[in-house]
This record gives structure tokens, sequence and C-alpha cells, in this order.
């Protein structure tokens, strides 16, 4: 059979009664050779009749000697090993537990004619009980009730001076805790004070099984002998005669107990559902405290959230009071939070109470809204939602942002990219512009001593003429970058564009002998767009493979143009352009489609940027993959519905 036993040591002869009074009856271990040994043994034997005492001493000594014939259980050997100790206790434990279920019989026998006798004086008389309400003391309570500990303290004070009883207190559990303890008492006993009881202790599973009071004059009908063990220690370990579960949400909060009367008069049935009704109001006195407490340490790291938020946010309720105004909205808009909560949307400007006041009508834009705040003359940022629950709107949110600060690292971002085209712009102008200048300053220094060599003449008219139309092309690709000609979109079938520019790329690069393999599905969709810019986009990419290809031995360039089917109906174009080249180097691959990126000497670098212009202008996208073994340009775009055509065939 297993046992589990609760061991309590007392150090002092002066607790050994205390303990026995909480913890009777019970096996008491006593070494025979502590001080007052002896003694203690005469006091037991008097005062606890029902404690069994073993004897822990040197065997065939004096002390052993004489405690054998005053009747102890059992006298071992204080060096006995350990199996041999926990057998005698084991032997105790069930001699204890045999002689206390006898006892309760007996009790049960001469108590029935006195409860009996009892309950009919109290139902014959004036049914009221001689001691005040405790519900009427528990007023006082009502007032710590933002304080937990506190409301505990004034709950056990108002019982005690109630009912007047010698002892009171509340065990409960402590939050993020799975021990009950002693949260309020007065006069408790020290050993009570530093008891602790899990949700699985064999007392705390009763309560929660049972959920009734637990009283000296009720055990007798607690039929199971061994339940109404546990009831009667756990009694007597509190120094109480009523114990009064604590329920909440169906789960046990803790328990109140009292002690006995001052007057030494014994508690009525009367006294018990007064009690009963009490413990019903104390227990949701402590869940609503609770509840408090929950409610008030999240509202507190709410607000503390909100004020540590760089978004100034502003909330209102249904009838267009504001609730919420936080420190980074004081600091936006310019007003004090003690000016705006409470009052209606007209203290935040007309444009945000209109934001806010059609928003709680359900009228609210998807993105946010920009201007400039006319109190705080900030430029500022604006979303609003609605607050909703349970499918109805409560209030309405606005979230505000403070684009000072965004505009100001903007407007230095274009500064510095202004700053950087123009230095790259004069490095580039100067290196292309000065060749062809130094060539036709060369020419016409030598015009005045050769003017009369036709030949001559003739070399410089060629030479000049070839290096200024290499100056206009250099001024018209800078002004088309600067001044980008406006779009015009048309229905255009993307694969004739591809084509058209292979085809002046092969005519172009004729003597290079580079392989280019085009791949176009059938039947595309017409796309909107301009065909001049998309022909030049590809014509870029191509001449940019073309000249990664100078040094292959079987030079190649492969074209792919498909349609993608998107799933909410719009259509997708997707063209690939590889080359077999060595790859763009590392170095730049970050900035290849910022105007004036190149390595070669003869180019400015303008051909990718104005590629990712024109395909972004046609809400399309464009990648790279680049290695070793070659690179690949990668083309996306997208195409509305409405623009779903298909090409007419045309007529044979």
């Amino acid at each position: 059979m297993k046992f589990t036993a609760a061991v309590t040591h007392v150090d002092s002869a002066t607790r050994l009664d205390t303990a026995l009074h909480q913890a009777n009856p019970a096996v008491l271990i006593l070494d025979i050779n502590a001080d007052d040994g002896r003694k203690q043994i005469s006091v037991v034997q008097q005062r606890w009749k029902e404690t069994i005492i073993v004897v822990l001493g040197a065997p065939r000594s004096q002390p052993v000697l004489e405690v054998e014939s005053v009747g102890v259980y059992a006298v071992e050997d204080i060096a006995l090993e350990r199996r041999s100790l926990q057998a005698t206790v084991v032997r105790a434990l069930d001699y204890l537990k045999v002689t206390q279920e006898n006892n309760l019989l007996k009790v049960d026998l001469a108590r029935a004619s006195a409860i009996a006798t009892q309950r009919d004086a109290s139902d014959t008389g004036s049914g009221k009980p001689a001691t005040a309400s405790p519900l009427r003391a528990l007023s006082r309570a009502f007032r710590k009730f933002g304080d937990l500990e506190s409301l505990l303290h004034e709950i056990v004070e108002g019982v005690s001076s109630s009912l007047m009883v010698s002892r009171a207190g509340i065990f409960s559990r402590p939050r993020e805790s799975d021990t009950y303890k002693l949260s309020a008492g007065l006069r408790c006993l020290p050993e009570t004070s530093s008891a602790g009881y899990s949700e699985q202790d064999p007392f705390v599973r009763w309560l929660e099984v049972n959920a009734r009071v637990v009283a000296d004059i009720t055990l007798e009908h607690v039929k199971d002998p061994e339940e109404r063990i546990l009831l009667k220690r756990a009694l007597d370990g509190h120094g109480a005669e009523i114990i009064l579960p604590l329920h909440a949400h169906q789960q046990i909060i803790g328990w109140l107990f009292v002690g006995q009367r001052v007057t030494g008069l014994p508690f009525s049935y009367n006294d018990l559902e007064e009690l009963m009704a009490t413990a019903d109001y104390i227990s949701a006195m402590m869940d609503n405290a609770i509840l408090y407490e929950e409610v008030a340490v999240q509202k507190t790291l709410a607000e503390t959230l909100l004020d540590a938020m760089p978004l100034g946010i502003v909330a209102t309720g249904m009838n267009g009071v504001v609730h919420c105004f936080n420190h980074a909205a004081e600091k936006i808009l310019g007003l004090e939070a003690d000016q705006v909560v409470n009052s209606t949307l007209d203290c935040l400007g007309s444009r945000l109470a209109s934001l806010l006041a059609n928003t709680l009508k359900g009228e609210f834009a998807d993105e946010s809204l920009e201007w400039v705040d006319p109190k705080s003359c900030k430029p500022i940022s604006v979303r609003t939602r609605g607050l909703v629950c349970r499918d109805m709107c409560v209030g309405a949110v606005a979230l505000i942002r403070d684009l000072t600060t965004d505009r100001m690292i903007r407007q230095k971002e274009e500064e510095l990219e202004r700053a950087s085209l123009v230095a790259e712009l004069a490095a580039a102008m100067s290196h292309e512009i000065r060749n062809p200048m130094v060539a036709v300053k060369t020419f016409a220094q030598l015009l005045p001593e050769r003017r009369d060599d036709p030949e001559f003449c003739n070399e410089f008219n060629t030479l000049a003429l070839q290096e200024i139309d290499r100056l206009l092309s250099i001024v018209d690709q800078i002004h088309e970058i600067a001044h980008p000609p406006d779009l015009e979109s048309n229905p255009i079938d993307l694969g004739d564009i591809v084509k058209a520019a292979v085809n002046s790329a092969n005519k172009k690069y004729q003597a290079e002998n580079i392989e280019i393999e085009t791949l176009v599905d059938d039947q595309l969709p017409l796309l909107h767009g301009d065909e001049y810019a998309l022909e030049q986009c590809f014509k870029h990419i191509i001449a940019n493979s073309v000249e990664a290809l100078t040094e292959q031995k079987h030079p190649s360039i492969k074209i792919t143009v498909k349609n993608l089917n998107k799933k909410n109906g719009s259509n997708g174009y997707f063209v690939s352009i590889s080359d077999n080249g060595n790859g763009i180097p590392e170095s730049i691959l970050t900035r290849v489609f910022s105007p004036f990126c190149t390595t070669k000497h003869s180019s400015l670098g303008l051909g990718l940027s104005i590629v990712k212009r024109t395909v972004v202008e046609h809400s399309g996208t464009v990648n790279i993959d680049t290695g070793a073994n070659g690179t690949t340009i990668e083309i996306t775009l997208l195409q509305e519905k409405h623009a779903n055509e298909r090409k007419e065939p045309a007529d044979s």
C-alpha cells in the first residue's frame, strides 16, 4: 500500500502542542534523548490521546527502558536503517487510520441526538442569528475595491467583527501562481501563515468537486471515512471551525475560514446558511477585484504603448467624442490632450474631424491622405479605420504621421542624387566631348597650312561631320533623359515589336556574326503601350548583349516572349533576353540602371536607365540575373482587363 503523508519538523517543545493541535491525530516520532523527551511523552499522552508515539533511542539505555512501559506504540533504535523506519511508520499510520474510523463512528452515535435537538431548537426559534450579519460588515470593503490585498484584509476584519470569532482568514492563489496561500488573516497560527496548497492537493480537489461548506457540525454527513479525516485535518490545520469555498468561473479561487466564537457558543445551521451566502458575496467581490486589477494593468500597458508610439493616434466613440489622444498626436497637431479628450471632433480641425466623421459612417479611404495641418503647419499623413465589435461600428481611429522628417530626408536624397547625376554627367560629357573636339581642333590647326591639299580637306570634312554627329547624338541622349517624350498608348503587338528590334539588330551587327534566337508565343493579346518607346527599350538591351559578346567564340542571344494569365483576369507579358557573355561586373551590378553607369569608353551608359524608365511607365518590372556564363534580363508587363483584345488576322 502506498502512503502519502505530510511531515512537519518541530524543533522546540513549545511548538509541539501547536503542531499537534493542527495535525491531530498524528504519528509522533520522538527522539528520547532530546530535551524533556520523557516529559513530552507524558504531556502528549494526557492531552492528545489519539496520537501514536514512536520513540527513537539507544537500545537497552535507561531512557528507552523507562518509556517501554508507558504505552508508546513502538521503540526503535535511533540508528535504525531507513527502510525499517519507513515500515514502522507505515504500520503506525495504518493503525491510526483504523483508530480514527472507529472513533468517528462513536462520535456519530453520540452526537446524533444532540444535533437533532439543536436543529429542532433552531427551527422553532426566531430564525435570526445571535450576531450581526457579516454582509452588513462588508460594506467597508467596497472602499478598497481597487486594491485586492486591502480588500481581503477588510473582508477578514468585517467577518471577524460581525461573527465575533477568535480568528479568520482567506486563502487565495496569487496571479501566475499554482499555490494557494494565506492572503489575509487575523490571529492565525504561524503554521497556517506558512502553509501552501497546490491545485492537486486532496483538500483543494475535495472543495472543487463537492463545492460545499466544511464545518464540525456537518462532518457527520460525509460518508467516506477518509474524506472525513481529510476535512477534520484541514479544520485543525487552519485552527478553524468552518471553511467556506470561494468560487468564480467554475473554479476554486480560494476559501474563507473562521475559528470559534469568543463566547464559546457553537455555530448553528442558520449561521452556516448565512455564511454560505456571505461566501458567495465575497467570491463575487474577489472576482471583480481581480478583473479590475487585470483591466487596470491592461489599460496602463495600452496607455504606455500608445504614448510611446511615434504615430499620432486619435480614437473616438460612436457619438463623436474623443477618448484617446496620445503624446505623438499632441506634438504633431499642436493640441493638448486635456483640451481634446472628452470633447467633440470639432476641436481637431475641420479636415480631420470630417475624415473621422465619415469613417464612423463607414466611409473611409483605403490609402493615407496627406495635407498640411493649419495649426501646426506640419505636413501630415492620415489614415482612418473603423473600430468594429461584433459586426458593429463602435468608434473610429486616426493614425497620423508627421511627414516633416521624411520630406527633409527625401529632399536631401534628391539633392544628393542630383549632385551625383551632375558629377557623372560632367565626367561623361568631358570624356565624350573632349575626344571629338580634340580631333576637330587638330585638323583646324592644320587647315591654314594644308587648305590647298584636296585629300586633307576631304578627310577634314569627313571627320568633322562624324564628330559633330557624335556630339549631336550625345546631346540627344541627354535630352531624352532630361525630357522624356510623352507616351502614346495604343493597341500594339508585343511580339511584332520584339521582332522589329531583332531585325534592326541583325542589320546593324551583321558583321559580328551573332546568332539571335527568337521564341514568341502565338496569338498574344494586344498590349496598350507606346510602340516606339518599347522598340527602343529592346534595342538598348540587345545592343548591350551584343557588346558583351565581343570575346566569345560562339556568341548567341536568346529572346523569349510569353503570355502570362493572371488569376484576377488581367494578362501579363514575360520577355526574357539572354546572352552567353562574361556577365556584368559585380562592382556596378547594384547601379546598372542608373544614368552614366558604364564600363565602356565609347558610351554614356544611358541605355539601361532608359530601359528601366520605359518598363516602369508601362506598369512593369525588370530584373537582371548575371554570372560568369552570361546575363539574362527579364521583363514583366501587366495588361489591364479592358486590353484583352487579339490582333485580327490579316486578309489573305
